[in-house]
């Protein structure tokens, strides 16, 4: 079948549909499919090669940062590091710079859930090292490093990350991709 030649896209599609379900489901519906495609996708892996492969590493990345989203979601913290940490060892296997600097800036996110403001303050800014000028990302990390000064009680950085995020909001491309 045509699927079995490049199912790439029919995964991508497929993730689409999952978000939505997410939004209407519920995480805890999604995590065991999600899960699924994750192992599926391991094993297409295995048998393609070249730009076909390459492909698969990006979508496996996609899907293993919404499995950390998931369970981010749910509470379950662990997990969520656990497939955080896998995307980000994914997108750099792809080569794909954007994915791991998104991923970078999630991680941020999850260690500020988790209550550790040292954690998110590094990597809000490795994310927003990596970011490209004026892309959305190097706004969004400085909220993510404003939250762990915040829980870190140190009230001026807080106040200076918030600062430039919001400079940096105002100076975005107006290019929608970014």
């Amino acid at each position: 079948s045509d699927m079995g030649a490049n199912p790439v896209e029919h995964l991508r599609k497929l993730r689409a549909v999952l978000v939505e379900s997410d939004n209407l489901l519920g995480p805890r519906h999604i995590v065991p499919t999600v899960e699924e495609h994750i192992r599926l996708i391991t094993q297409l892996r295995t048998a393609r090669s070249g730009s076909d492969r390459q492909a698969l590493l990006d979508v496996q990345a996609q899907y293993a940062e919404f499995a950390g989203w998931l369970h981010q979601d749910l509470g379950d913290f662990g997990r969520a590091r656990h497939w955080l940490d896998r995307a980000l060892e994914l997108s750099h296997a792809a080569g794909d710079q954007e994915m791991a600097t998104y991923i970078l800036a999630r991680k941020s996110q999850l260690a500020g859930d988790m209550h550790d403001g040292a954690e998110s303050v590094d990597l809000a800014a490795a994310a927003r090292n990596m970011a490209r000028p004026r892309s959305k990302l190097a706004a969004v990390a400085p909220t993510y490093a404003a939250h762990g000064h915040a829980l870190l009680g140190d009230e001026s950085e807080t106040l200076r990350a918030l600062d430039e995020a919001g400079g940096r909001l105002s100076d975005l491309d107006d290019d929608p991709a970014s």
